[in-house]
């Protein structure tokens, strides 16, 4: 089904579904739950302040010094066997049609970067549920990876990248973040609730899954995700 994502017609859709959308994250974390889908996951706190992260010098970027909280970086994971397309055409699907990848219910880009598709320097929004939205911008690209940097008023602080790669015989499509939360009630609930956390993960996971399904190949093992937390940067 094709959602309505840019313009007016987006903008209602999202404002009507608000309810609906403002749930899906949740439905689809119980049908994982009775279908015993999980992922793996291994998270370990660090008191350093982690690596310095140098963004591009805009002056719309926010970066982790304009964040709160600790310093997250996430890995996430998935192994597609039995693929007839090549990392590098996967993650060019990826960037000519990022939505075709998103969980649409809760989760899009606006505007719709298709079919021109992700292009350094331009200007989006992840649309989600909620009173944060992600603008982002598009800071790299490369055959082998796409870096999205936050933008002001961004939930989080920081940037998250998308590859692929040979790894033997499967093909590793992974999403690696730096960010801390954009503002302190973002902090919370990511830290604290764990609601932030659960949202940005299942997103991601289903991007993931995506990844396997367009690639033509299927999933090999569970999809891993690795959260290394830096406490001290919250110092």
């Amino acid at each position: 089904m094709n959602l309505p994502t840019d313009g007016l017609p987006g903008r209602v859709w999202r404002t009507a579904a608000f309810p609906i959308r403002a749930v899906a994250p949740f439905w689809s974390l119980a049908g994982r739950a009775l279908r015993g889908d999980y992922w793996m996951e291994s998270v370990g706190d660090h008191p350093g302040s982690g690596p310095e992260l140098r963004l591009a010098d805009r002056d719309d970027t926010q970066g982790p010094d304009d964040g709160v909280g600790p310093l997250n970086h996430r890995r996430y994971r998935i192994w597609v066997a039995d693929s007839p397309m090549e990392p590098e055409h996967l993650l060019e699907l990826f960037r000519s049609a990022p939505n075709a990848f998103c969980p649409t219910s809760y989760a899009v880009f606006v505007p719709d970067p298709a079919p021109l598709g992700l292009q350094q320097g331009s200007e989006l929004e992840v649309k989600l549920p909620g009173p944060w939205d992600g603008p982002v911008y598009v800071h790299e690209v490369r055959p082998d990876r796409i870096r999205l940097n936050t933008r002001l008023g961004h939930m989080e602080a920081g940037w998250i990248e998308f590859s692929a790669a040979k790894t033997g015989t499967t093909t590793q499509f992974m999403i690696e973040s730096f960010a801390r939360s954009g503002d302190s009630v973002f902090d919370t609930l990511y830290h604290r609730v764990g609601i932030g956390k659960a949202v940005q993960t299942q997103m991601w996971v289903s991007v993931l899954e995506s990844a396997a399904k367009l690639s033509g190949g299927r999933q090999q093992g569970r999809i891993d995700i690795e959260t290394i937390i830096y406490t001290g940067a919250d110092q």
